[in-house]
């Protein structure tokens, strides 16, 4: 089952998982291009299980900005 955290869900879970990251720590890591894959919907931002999944395991992912490199 596909679920959509918020920010502060997606930060808990990470803690959850023995990754201390703050809500704070996420947003900031999305203005830079860093932290997990996000979808952006109007204002409200989510990440899946699957981009928590891939963060943890370490697995680089490619960002708009990256593609124009």
């Amino acid at each position: 089952m596909k679920r959509n955290f918020s920010t502060k869900e997606a930060a808990q879970e990470l803690q959850n998982r023995g990754i201390r990251v703050t809500s704070g720590t996420l947003n900031v890591w999305r203005s830079q291009g860093r932290g997990p894959r996000f979808k952006k919907i109007g204002r409200h931002v989510y990440y899946t299980r699957e981009a928590l999944d891939q963060f943890e395991r370490g697995e680089p992912y490619e960002t708009v900005d990256s593609l124009e490199a």
